[in-house]
């Protein structure tokens, strides 16, 4: 029996091993990618299916994904993406920065001493 199916597994756990895991494999990369529509409504579709998967609710139940996802004690993919691209964004403009004081190209108003000549 897979372990995100097993109804001995409290849900808030399998919930956190679906994240960590299933997700984290879903969203590698996804920093980088040029996220249009068509792709964020795929992962979002591929996100709701597995949750009802590993819960076990189905369609017919008429119970809303958001609703089966704060079951699990998740939030939106969505808003995931989002954040991991924030996150990436941070580090590449943090990483430009100290690249140019690397470079002695700091604030305008700072000492390069690497440029005197003595």
């Amino acid at each position: 029996m897979s372990l995100l199916k097993n109804r001995h597994i409290p849900l808030k756990i399998r919930g956190g091993v679906y994240e960590s895991c299933v997700r984290s494999a879903m969203l590698y990369g996804a920093e980088t990618w040029q996220m249009k529509k068509r792709i964020e409504n795929i992962m979002k579709q591929c996100d709701r299916r597995m949750l009802r998967y590993m819960t076990g609710v189905s369609w017919a139940d008429r119970i809303p994904s958001v609703d089966v996802a704060k079951i699990c004690g998740l939030t939106d993919i969505q808003g995931k993406m989002r954040q991991r691209r924030l996150q990436w964004f941070g580090h590449v403009r943090r990483e430009k920065e100290a690249r140019r004081f690397k470079e002695g190209r700091g604030n305008e108003g700072s000492w390069n001493f690497a440029s005197e000549k003595t």
